[in-house]
């Protein structure tokens, strides 16, 4: 049974692995290659639910694979699996439970900290979050993922001056990071500095963004600038774009194409 399973485990046959390695546990449950194997088994197979976004599955399976654990390095690892699956279904709680709990074990493992980190914000405990992901910035393992989590935190606590100061060099590591393109872009229009949030916006255009949000975006900082009909053809194709995706909540869109107009005399 067990070299059976281990033919069908490296010709990827999950299924079949699975079936041969259970039986050879059945027959001697003492055996730790076994356990590996099963662990490694239900990896595989909560990552091809995972691909299918079959949600209850995929932790079903990771669940499975935590009780062929045997020993610390073995449920540390299929812990942090637990918990990385429950964090990309949104089951923000029982991620963090278990994600404190390895905290508890090794205060400076990174991966714990930016899942940590990750599970916190998506919860809105942003403070919290922000704790854990500047932590892991001392560490020296700073990227591009970080500094965008840092500058979505630094955001949303309306600290906005540092918030700009992480989203630009999460891009200057990351030249296609829309996402932070946009926020930097917002920022810099909240914060009344009209011209580099256009330069932002007109980065985004180049990376081939075109939803109604970067249009909407165009047309509030070209009408600060006081190019109002420009603002105007950006506005109409925001609406253009909303009616595609049959979203009504466009009152924001019609108010600033009301003030555009306004100011060019257009009663």
């Amino acid at each position: 049974n067990w070299r059976a399973g281990f033919s069908y485990f490296f010709l990827e046959d999950f299924v079949n692995a699975e079936k041969c390695f259970l039986k050879a546990y059945e027959l001697d449950p003492d055996d730790n290659d076994t356990c590996d194997f099963l662990i490694a088994i239900y990896r595989n197979l909560a990552k091809l639910e995972n691909e299918n976004r079959n949600s209850e599955k995929s932790i079903e399976y990771a669940l499975k694979a935590k009780k062929y654990a045997y020993d610390e390095e073995g449920r540390i690892e299929t812990d942090s699996f637990l918990a990385w699956t429950y964090n990309r279904y949104g089951k923000y709680e029982e991620a963090e439970e278990i994600l404190r709990n390895l905290l508890a074990i090794n205060k400076e493992d990174d991966w714990t900290l930016s899942e940590l980190g990750y599970c916190l914000s998506a919860q809105g405990k942003y403070e919290e979050a922000l704790e854990y992901f500047l932590k892991l910035e001392k560490l020296n393992d700073a990227d591009d993922w970080l500094y965008q989590k840092i500058g979505i935190c630094y955001k949303n606590l309306d600290e906005k001056e540092k918030a700009l100061k992480y989203y630009l060099k999460a891009v200057e590591l990351d030249e296609e990071d829309t996402y932070s393109i946009s926020d930097i872009a917002w920022l810099y229009n909240f914060l009344g500095k009209y011209e580099e949030g256009l330069k932002y916006l007109e980065r985004l255009e180049e990376l081939g963004q075109d939803d109604a949000w970067t249009n909407t975006e165009f047309g509030y900082c070209l009408s600060k600038l006081g190019r109002y009909e420009e603002a105007i053809e950006k506005l109409n194709h925001a609406l253009e774009v909303e009616a595609e995706n049959d979203d009504k909540d466009i009152s924001y869109i019609y108010a600033r194409l009301g003030w555009c107009k306004r100011k060019l005399g257009m009663y």
